[in-house]
């Protein structure tokens, strides 16, 4: 459905789409004539696929494999709130350029400096909590877990 020239719809990335999908106009690219009007979209399969932002507010949910949300500034001109929910919402300072973007599941975000894990993940909670787990767990079951990683 368009409102204002908005597709408002959830849309699906092909589950064999491999590289990076934008969203946003690249006149390499004959798709994003359309694609550049897409808001939330969520990706399918299981290939490594990264989302190029657009303007618009969007809600971008990741599939099974590793994926990256790619921003056009410097990570310094985002804000970045992991939420309880486990989703982060990035958001570019900039007026006009990169929106307001839920992003779900996204391992990385790209900035035009950076790529950022820790913020998407919050680092610190995953290590206390896998911390937490290995204290609960008899000796011998740390022991056979160590033996089946090496």
């Amino acid at each position: 459905m368009l409102i204002n020239g908005t597709l408002l719809s959830l849309n699906l990335v092909e589950a064999e789409f491999t590289g990076d999908f934008s969203l946003k106009l690249d006149s390499t690219k004959g798709y994003t004539q359309h694609s550049r009007y897409l808001k939330d979209v969520t990706l399918t399969g299981t290939n490594n696929s990264n989302v190029v932002v657009n303007e618009l507010n969007n809600h971008i949910t990741d599939n099974a494999s590793t994926n990256m949300a790619i921003f056009t500034g410097n990570s310094s001109q985002y804000s970045i709130d992991k939420q309880a929910n486990g989703s982060t919402i990035v958001t570019d300072l900039v007026d006009g350029r990169g929106g307001k973007n839920i992003l779900v599941n996204m391992e990385f975000a790209q900035f035009s400096d950076t790529k950022k894990l820790a913020e998407l993940y919050d680092l610190a909670s995953c290590l206390l909590a896998r911390l937490f787990v290995l204290m609960l767990r008899p000796p011998w079951m740390v022991h056979f877990e160590t033996q089946l990683l090496q």
